[in-house]
């Protein structure tokens, strides 16, 4: 008797309040309903909680269903919440893509034009410095910059340069005396329509902007160009 007694044991398991209420979600709340409360001691195996559940007047297909429904419902709410997730972090993404496009086809220029001022006010021969401020993007983060853009009028033409050595990045600056744009960080010089002059540290000349007159104002398309080469190439 004491080893049949072993065997069962070792092959059946307690089922506590605990137990119950993990594998058959929202069943407490149905028994309650009833006026039906878990005993404090413990089933010997499912079949001994089946048989208690039966002389309750509770069938084992009632908890299923209460437990399909619950979790149906539980599963429902995780893929509502997920999606709201979703949507919050791919809401940026889409604005920014989609801003983009519409930016594209409804402007049908995407340069960003800047303005210098008056075209007329710009001396026949004469370097003129002018200075803007431009917006940095870098992912999500924005910054601005102060840049110097050289421009030089030629009757009905223009000659705009970015005001940075192509050598090494340092600025340059028009000297009337010399008639020339010098560069002191390592003596590079540029004659007035941009071409490097022999001995300059520099590459090449100094690198020149698209521009265009629009509605009478001169206006620029500012870009960045990597330093050392000897040809131009923007930063990507």
């Amino acid at each position: 008797m004491a080893q049949t007694w072993a065997k069962v044991t070792h092959s059946v398991s307690l089922l506590t309040h605990t137990d119950f209420t993990h594998h058959y979600t929202g069943a407490d709340e149905l028994l309650h309903k009833r006026g039906i409360f878990f005993p404090g001691t413990c089933f010997l195996g499912r079949q001994s909680f089946e048989f208690w559940l039966h002389k309750q007047g509770v069938l084992m297909s009632e908890l299923s269903e209460v437990d399909k429904t619950k979790r149906l419902f539980m599963g429902l709410g995780s893929i509502v919440i997920g999606a709201g997730i979703g949507g919050a972090l791919a809401y940026p993404i889409f604005q920014f893509a989609v801003g983009n496009a519409l930016k594209t086809s409804e402007g049908g220029d995407e340069k960003n034009w800047i303005d210098l001022g008056s075209a007329t006010e710009f001396e026949e021969g004469k370097p003129t410095a002018k200075k803007i401020t431009i917006e940095i993007r870098d992912g999500w983060v924005k910054s601005s910059s102060d840049e110097t853009i050289w421009v030089v009028r030629q009757g009905n033409n223009f000659l705009t340069f970015t005001a940075t050595c192509p050598h090494l990045g340092c600025k340059v600056n028009w000297i009337p005396e010399r008639n020339e744009y010098f560069c002191p960080c390592h003596n590079s010089a540029f004659d007035v329509s941009g071409e490097k002059k022999p001995g300059s540290a520099s590459a090449r000349g100094l690198d020149a902007l698209e521009h265009r007159v629009a509605d009478g104002k001169l206006q620029v398309v500012f870009q960045k160009f990597k330093n050392l080469l000897p040809t131009k190439e923007v930063f990507s």
